[in-house]
């Protein structure tokens, strides 16, 4: 690991991670296969299992949240990590192998030239892509509806956690003012609307292993209700 006063043009590859022992040791191997020479950061977001003991087995750089943050902080913990140390880039992709790292040199060319400073995985761009199923799918096209309406940017799958980011975009998710309680398509709003270049770029995705979901029953409601205030007040704030 360089260290934190050297400037370092490597990628930093960031995984957040919950309880996910099952799942997290083949992501990590795939990706050490795959990018020898990136780096590894694991967020344990307040795991009960051995989340963060298999991640240092394989090499990865830990942080280990005392209790479960959600997502939104641990992208914040990633970033911040990542602008310590002086990383140029980074990535993130999920820990339970849906995201393949065949496509992080996709993600990450529109930012290693300079033509963005955020690109979001697509899985819609991807023929050989999973597709979520009918009511989730709706959902998702709903949110990038409106985040193409508010944004005027041509984005197809606005909750993907797949990205690639520079240290501009990272230096924006590390602010206070970023909204991590659900970083979703209000994220991106946000961002575009703080002067952050974005764009789409195709990823393939694997279907997620069965698991019970981040927003199961009536908190599926209070989620969009959540994500749509956080708009609405995103609107009402200057630039």
């Amino acid at each position: 690991m360089s260290p934190p006063g050297k400037s370092d043009n490597s990628v930093l590859i960031i995984t957040p991670a919950f309880n996910e022992a099952p799942h997290l040791p083949r992501v990590l191997e795939q990706l050490r296969k795959s990018r020898p020479e990136d780096r590894l950061l694991v967020i344990d977001d307040g795991s009960t299992d051995a989340t963060a003991e298999l991640a240092r087995l394989r090499g990865a750089v830990v942080i280990k949240h005392p209790f479960n943050l959600g997502y939104g902080a641990s992208l914040q913990t990633g970033v911040k990590y990542a602008l310590r140390n002086r990383c140029q880039f980074a990535v993130f992709l999920d820990a339970d192998g849906q995201h393949d790292p065949v496509s992080i040199s996709t993600l990450l060319a529109p930012c290693l030239s300079g033509s963005a400073d955020l690109v979001i995985g697509s899985r819609f761009l991807e023929s050989r892509s999973y597709r979520p199923p009918i009511l989730r799918r709706t959902a998702m096209r709903l949110l990038a509806f409106l985040t193409r309406a508010l944004t005027g940017l041509p984005l197809t799958d606005p909750t993907s956690g797949y990205l690639a980011l520079n240290r501009k975009a990272m230096e924006k998710i590390a602010s206070p003012y970023f909204p991590a309680d659900y970083p979703d398509a209000n994220n991106l709003i946000w961002l575009h609307r703080s002067g952050i270049a974005i764009l789409e770029a195709p990823a393939l995705m694997h279907a997620s292993p069965p698991r019970r979901s981040m927003h199961p029953g009536s908190k599926v409601f209070y989620y969009f209700f959540s994500i749509f205030i956080s708009i609405l007040v995103i609107l009402l704030r200057k630039k």
